[in-house]
């Protein structure tokens, strides 16, 4: 298993398709920062997968089928160091055992909509991860009750 040897992995890259990737290289096996950013620079969101909880594709199970990558607007580093503010807390949580209640976290920076903090539960529907989590706790409609990325 390539780069099995660290604690904890960040994908902040700009396609689902590499964050569906990374989900299947490591699901049940080290916890995954998943960053997104929307197509105006607008808002995003940090996504932490941890081996037995919710996967990728719990929280967007659209991006199995998305093929098409956004292009970002100019001035999309404010949003970018936002989310990575974001990451960089739930990295810390993740390797010093910092107090964190989410799981999904989405900012918008001209207000326009509320930011979204939420503890996205596994999928028993999920195509990645329902063989690989306990379905104890998850109900039918947990796959259907997520934010439009």
């Amino acid at each position: 298993d390539v780069g099995m040897d660290c604690d904890v992995y960040v994908f902040g890259v700009d396609n689902d398709q590499a964050r569906v990737a990374g989900c299947l290289a490591f699901i049940g096996k080290v916890p995954i920062v998943l960053l997104g950013t929307g197509p105006e620079a607008n808002n995003g969101y940090v996504f932490v997968q941890e081996p037995g909880q919710a996967c990728f594709l719990c929280m967007f199970p659209q991006a199995l089928e998305r093929r098409t990558r956004l292009e970002c607007a100019p001035s999309s580093i404010d949003i970018l160091k936002a989310i990575a503010g974001i990451a960089a807390y739930a990295v810390d949580s993740l390797l010093m055992g910092r107090r964190r209640l989410w799981n999904y976290r989405e900012v918008f920076l001209d207000g326009s909509i509320n930011d979204r903090t939420l503890w996205q539960e596994p999928s028993p529907y999920c195509p990645i991860c329902s063989d690989a989590v306990s379905k104890e706790g998850c109900s039918e409609g947990s796959y259907d009750n997520h934010p439009v990325s």
